[in-house]
């Protein structure tokens, strides 16, 4: 049976049906047609290129009164959705729905307003007639403008299949969680098995024991110490009891504290900051842990490993012990955002929905977020936008060598546990320090990037070091095209990561069609040098984020520079939305499930726009201010991270017809 043709004008509350007043008729593109500007094909312009819709109005009412309140009902919507473009107090778009008969699904686009109408009665018979040009969006939706659709189903990131809301973390590495355990303190203690590949089981409980003070519940890993730790609950817990998180230093059980506050020693704790709520809520519960030094193994179960342990300390109430699930625990360690392919023949409209975990304050530092920078890569599944200089965990086909001055050290602090020293020692001058080779990466790696650069400055003063990234194509040897990235200088000194802007370089270095590219051999090539002082450095990684298919960053407008208000933290939220609320960057306040408008971002680059049935990664930095609010340089703290949530809707030019196809 063939769907019922729809072709009415509404806000979502009035709605007036276009096919009463006569019907569809002809469309025109406005200003310009498509060979004379591609600019409506492609819809770089944020608020989308305009399509003039014109409709021929031959009404038969049954009286001239009803004809009349027809046509008022149409001009009071066509105000309305003129003001709600040209106002700050009409919050309610006006948008076209339509289906033709026999087409599955309906269409929609916001309506900008009537720049000509054309009306006249006949007295006689109550005959309405004439005609009107409707502005609107070029390309039709699929679905209601201002209404939020459901999150998309993500690709899978580290954490479960299809996922709707993914956690980011702050660098690449691959550390997992290799053990699980609750431990019973009664009597002389009993552990439970290694629940590590278990997807339900109760937190704290052994053998059906209901937690009780000096109970633990420990995950670790033997390869490297953990940064974020997600657990799934399926069945929050009831009980009032104080929770710890704690570390083993190398000769004690240390307490972590909230962002900041934590000192050597701080965590961040999404959805919630408070440590003895941690499981009263379902859902994903994830634990970050930033500046952890010292740190060393320790031997738990008879498992020397990398350990975090939530202790309970004065249980006073126990009703109910949480359960996870609907999947195992997990470590989250990749930058990106996985977006599977839309459908239609028009750029989907996307929205990203930024939830810092909590634990940051007032202070400028770790547990705050003032910058997120975003760049795409499509199709490309072997890229990655981190490369670690201590050579631990990288992609298959990346290695280091270490050249002048340059060693391997060991820190908490680094991706993988590992970082490239330079003692500048033998030489201070800016020579090569380090190689990091992608053997027959080229091709995997082509594209345009900002490259940044993650450093420590120990020592000395900010200023006292430099840094250069060369990078080659082929090998480093006399011979081998190369070119240079800007020197950028040190701004502090003690605080990781501080990230230098090293510029913008094309790979390969000139422009480049697909048989152009081999699997030639990718270099990058740190160079450093000390201008003065006794300051030494620690390399941590490279940066190289994806500027030519899409990029854009998100900016704290710094509100204020005492307390920085404006900042992501806990107990906020943000979104890039590219115009499926409403073409904005806006930071809200989370009221439990509900987000109250705070105030705006700063947005530097277009909204998200991806091809039309291709997949990619969006790959994601985020950076706090570290020496005072909106003072340089920006930071990437390790312990940082977001969870994210994205929506689309998807748009075709002309019909729709079903979302399967």
């Amino acid at each position: 049976m063939k769907t019922r043709a729809v072709c009415e004008l509404t806000d979502g509350e009035t709605t007036i049906g276009l096919a009463a007043l006569g019907g569809f008729v002809s469309m025109d593109t406005f200003p310009l047609a498509w060979d004379a500007d591609q600019a409506n094909l492609d819809d770089d312009n944020p608020g989308g290129a305009v399509y003039v819709a014109s409709y021929k109005v031959v009404n038969q009412a049954e009286c001239a009164d009803t004809a009349a309140a027809q046509v008022q009902k149409l001009n009071k919507l066509m105000r309305k959705a003129r003001q709600y473009h040209t106002t700050s107090w009409q919050t309610r778009p006006v948008y076209l729905q339509e289906r033709a008969e026999g087409e599955t699904d309906t269409r929609y686009a916001i309506v900008y307003g009537v720049p000509r109408i054309n009306m006249a009665a006949y007295y006689r018979d109550w005959h309405l007639q004439g005609g009107f040009e409707l502005m609107r969006e070029t390309a039709w939706r699929s679905g209601p403008p201002g209404i939020l659709p459901s999150p998309l189903v993500l690709d899978e990131s580290d954490g479960p299949d299809a996922p709707t809301l993914v956690h980011v973390a702050s660098m690449r590495e691959t550390t997992d969680i290799t053990h699980i355990y609750s431990w019973d303190a009664t009597g002389a203690g009993t552990f439970s098995g290694n629940l590590v590949a278990t997807t339900a089981f109760p937190v704290w409980s052994v053998l059906g024991s209901t937690p009780a003070t000096g109970d633990m519940f420990y995950i670790g890993s033997t390869t490297a110490p953990l940064r974020h730790i997600v657990i799934p609950i399926a069945t929050p817990g009831t009980f009032t009891a104080n929770v710890q998180i704690e570390y083993w230093d190398g000769a004690a059980w240390t307490m972590m504290h909230p962002g900041v506050s934590g000192g050597f020693g701080g965590h961040l704790l999404y959805p919630t900051g408070n440590e003895d709520q941690i499981f009263k809520t379902a859902g994903a519960w994830a634990i970050s842990l930033d500046r952890i030094m010292p740190v060393a193994t320790v031997a738990v179960n008879a498992v020397v490993a990398y350990w975090m342990r939530l202790n309970l300390q004065a249980v006073a109430l126990w009703t109910a012990t949480p359960w996870t699930g609907p999947y195992i625990p997990y470590s989250q360690t990749s930058p990106h955002i996985g977006i599977p392919a839309s459908r239609g023949d028009f750029p989907a409209i996307g929205m990203f929905r930024f939830l810092p975990a909590a634990g940051g304050d007032h202070r400028y530092g770790f547990g705050t977020i003032s910058r997120i920078l975003l760049g795409l890569r499509t199709n490309n599944t072997t890229f990655v936008s981190h490369l670690n200089c201590g050579g631990a965990q990288n992609p298959a086909g990346w290695a280091i060598t270490n050249l002048t001055d340059a060693s391997t050290g060991v820190d908490a602090r680094a991706p993988g546990n590992a970082y490239c020293a330079v003692s500048y020692a033998s030489n201070s001058s800016i020579v090569g320090r380090l190689n990091l080779r992608g053997t027959a990466m080229l091709k995997h790696w082509a594209g345009t990037y900002k490259m940044y650069l993650a450093v420590y400055q120990s020592g000395g003063a900010a200023g006292d070091l430099r840094f250069r990234v060369r990078t080659y194509i082929g090998d480093t040897t006399p011979g081998f095209p190369a070119i240079d990235s800007t020197i950028v200088v040190t701004k502090t000194t003690g605080t990781f990561w501080e990230i230098l802007d090293m510029g913008v370089i094309n790979i390969p270095f000139a422009e480049r069609l697909y048989t152009d590219l081999t699997n030639r051999d990718l270099i990058f090539q740190v160079h450093t040098d000390r201008i003065t002082g006794t300051a030494t450095a620690y390399i941590g990684y490279l940066v190289l984020m994806p500027v030519d298919e899409w990029a854009a960053y998100v900016d704290d407008p710094i509100s204020d520079t005492t307390s920085g208000p404006s900042a992501l933290r806990g107990d906020t939220a943000l979104d890039f939305d590219g115009g499926i609320l409403k073409n904005r960057t806006i930071k809200y306040l989370r009221d439990g499930p509900n987000l109250v408008a705070a105030e705006n971002w700063n947005r530097n680059g277009p909204p998200l726009r991806m091809p039309v049935n291709v997949a990619g990664r969006v790959f994601v930095m985020m950076l706090t201010y570290g020496v005072g609010w909106g003072d340089l340089p920006l930071i990437a703290y390790p312990g940082t991270q977001l969870a994210c949530q994205f929506y689309r809707v998807e748009r075709d030019l002309f019909l729709r017809g079903a979302s399967n196809v």
